[in-house]
């Protein structure tokens, strides 16, 4: 087996993993996509990303100048052309690529703007992924496979015909084009234009209508119109030819969802400029659906040969739901792998594997596993007058691979062509590996640590509450990672209380008389990853409602006294609870401290000396934060390490 690590498109390390929701870390060989980093000083700047401060995504009115003009239901009698077609070329579709598309062509999803506009809100233009407070997703080039049909294989959307006869066969098109015209004069109407094909028997009649199903379905771009620019793309396709669609669909999406976003935060200073936009959207509908159980409506059973996005054919959303809290909240239920469930009457891909599998990549692959090889591999999308930015790695998981901190991927300077030749760039010589179907995907701790402590700055900053520099202690002990394995110092996460016989404000943890077993007992008890979430959030609640309030000077002093007895007696109260739920007695004091602190606060009125207050009360935290994260990175060590790695690090901590 080759080197797994030099592989260009992942890699397989070992690292301490943890559910996304947080969990007990467990080290195992985990599979990232490549890049990733993995030391903290090249720890990635978080996505830029901003939500509408105004309430557009609520006012209706506002939302009725959003034109999805890209979303077209089908023709009264484009299933009959579509039948009459499907026996004649029906393989040569297969062949191209498209057949599935086609055929799915005729079904309907009806609209629900509303939850478009939802996921708008959370899209995060630099990246082009969604910005979720539970993790990053997005719409992939797999999906692209699954619910819209298209091929991630095959000639760009921009290739020019080269042979005579393909080139007088669009000639052909152009003058077809001039003379088909509605009452009106319009010229290339595409009522008109398939009356004036379907069923005649012309020569042209598979040409004109790719060319129509191009136009009104795939890349829309002239409301009502047949387009000139996908004449070549439908010559090309009638003959067999392989073309990409996937790409420069799933371009034409990023492109509007930017565009989309963009708008809903300009309109609030212009609030009269209309958003037009002209991706097919019920893509990114299918998406949602399949992925968020609480706005999916129960699929239709699909009949033996039809397509994936006929389980959703002519559904209307679900009613009574609250969009934005469906989607907030969505952490444990949303599907990061919809495709593998097994469903009735549909077949699901090659490259979802029943058990791993390492597979040698080269240009005699199968092409199942070299379109899944082309999904999970950064780059540049080329659509018709577009071009976006394709960053899988930042959502492993919906691959079936772990998540790690997604390295940088540089832009591709230069032409249309010049990105086209990044996209088309060959895969070969190196081993893939293929996650098992129903494999549950994790994250490195580090990741976890970084992306909850980056949506908390992020929530703040939406809800105009300044973030307050911590002690330098405190910020060493926010960057610690549990992922990296070398030396296993850092084995816990940054602000976690953990589980101690005795603690005093400023003395030693009397951590050997703990057990084993009492170790294990406890494991089960609580999450590592819920109490990340809940502190952190405890620690920044208490900042933000220290930071509104005021207080004269008498009261500061008063203060501060106060709270000095007050964090004694938490800390004495810790030392003589059992070792049994000792861990919520701890949450809860510190829980009890900080709201009596935030109602003593909210008494005082002097913000001359709120932030003196403050810095000294984080500074107590600091403390007792650093004394239980040293216990739990004790006893966490005696159970991945054994008893010899506790004795040291027990021996530190009474030292300390």
């Amino acid at each position: 087996m080759a080197d797994k690590s030099t592989a260009t498109i992942m890699e397989e390390r070992n690292e301490l993993m943890v559910s996304p929701p947080g969990g007990i870390p467990t080290l195992r060989t985990a599979h990232f996509l490549k890049p990733t980093v993995n030391s903290q000083k090249d720890t990635p700047a978080f996505p830029f990303f901003f939500k509408t401060k105004t309430a557009i995504f609520n006012d209706k009115k506002a939302l009725s100048r959003v034109q999805f003009k890209g979303r077209r239901y089908p023709q009264k009698n484009w299933k009959k052309w579509v039948d009459q077609l499907e026996p004649l070329y029906g393989t040569i579709w297969k062949k191209a690529g498209v057949y599935e598309a086609v055929m799915g062509s005729t079904y309907q999803t009806l609209r629900h703007n509303a939850l478009i506009i939802k996921l708008a809100e959370r899209w995060c233009v630099e990246t082009n992924t969604f910005i979720f407070p539970w993790g990053e997703a997005t719409v992939t080039l797999e999906d692209m496979m699954v619910l819209g049909g298209y091929s991630v294989l095959g000639d760009s959307v921009l290739a020019p015909l080269n042979a005579k006869d393909l080139i007088e066969t669009e000639a052909s098109l152009n003058n077809t084009r001039k003379n088909v015209k509605t009452g009106g004069g319009l010229s290339g109407n595409q009522y008109a234009w398939m009356n004036h094909f379907l069923g005649s028997g012309n020569q042209l009649e598979h040409e004109a209508f790719l060319s129509l199903w191009l136009s009104r379905y795939v890349f829309p771009t002239s409301y009502g119109c047949v387009a000139q620019n996908v004449f070549p793309i439908a010559i090309y396709l009638s003959r067999g030819i392989q073309i990409a669609l996937a790409p420069a669909v799933l371009a034409s999406i990023y492109r509007d969802l930017s565009l989309l976003k963009k708008w809903t935060n300009c309109n609030s200073e212009d609030g009269n400029s209309e958003c037009d936009l002209w991706a097919p959207f019920q893509l990114v509908q299918l998406w949602a659906w399949e992925r968020f159980p609480a706005l999916s409506p129960q699929p239709n059973g699909l009949k033996c040969g039809e397509p994936r996005s006929a389980r959703w054919h002519r559904l209307k959303k679900v009613n009574g739901v609250d969009v934005s809290k469906a989607i907030e909240f969505a952490g444990e239920s949303f599907d990061w792998r919809p495709y593998t469930k097994l469903v009735n009457n549909w077949v699901i891909s090659k490259f979802y594997k029943e058990t791993e599998e390492w597979v040698w990549v080269d240009s005699n692959m199968d092409k199942e596993a070299i379109s899944f090889a082309r999904c999970c591999r950064d780059s540049e999308l080329v659509g018709i007058n577009c071009q976006e930015q394709y960053l899988p790695h930042r959502v492993a998981m919906q691959f079936g691979f772990d998540q790690d901190l997604p390295g940088y991927v540089s832009r591709c300077s230069g032409t249309l062509e010049v990105s086209w030749e990044n996209y088309n760039r060959p895969i070969g010589h190196v081993e893939l590996y293929m996650p098992p179907r129903l494999h549950e995907s994790d994250v490195t701790v580090r990741y976890l640590d970084w992306w909850k402590e980056k949506m908390l700055a992020v929530e703040d900053e939406m809800n105009g509450v300044p973030r307050l520099n911590c002690s330098e202690n405190h910020s060493r002990m926010t960057q610690t990672s549990l992922g990296s394995i070398q030396g296993y110092q850092n084995i816990v996460p940054p602000i976690y209380l953990s589980i101690c016989n005795g603690v005093k404000d400023g003395g030693a943890i009397e951590e050997d008389k703990l057990t084993d077993g009492e170790i294990l007992s406890h494991k089960s008890k609580k999450s590592v990853g819920e109490m990340a979430g809940d502190n952190q959030q405890l620690y920044n609640k208490h900042n933000r409602d220290s930071s509104s309030s005021t207080r004269d000077d008498g009261a500061v002093r008063k203060m501060e006294s106060v709270e000095s007895v007050k964090m004694s007696i938490a800390c004495e109260v810790l030392k003589e609870r059992p070792k049994r739920g000792i861990e919520n007695a701890e949450r809860s004091e510190v829980k009890r401290l900080l709201k009596s602190s935030r109602n003593s606060i909210e008494k005082t009125t002097s913000s001359a000396k709120t932030r003196v207050l403050e810095m000294d009360l984080e500074a107590r935290i600091t403390r007792l934060e650093n004394i239980f994260a040293r216990a739990k990175a004790a006893k966490i060590n005696l159970l991945i390490f054994g008893g010899e790695k506790m004795k040291k690090e027990t021996t530190s901590s009474k030292s300390d």
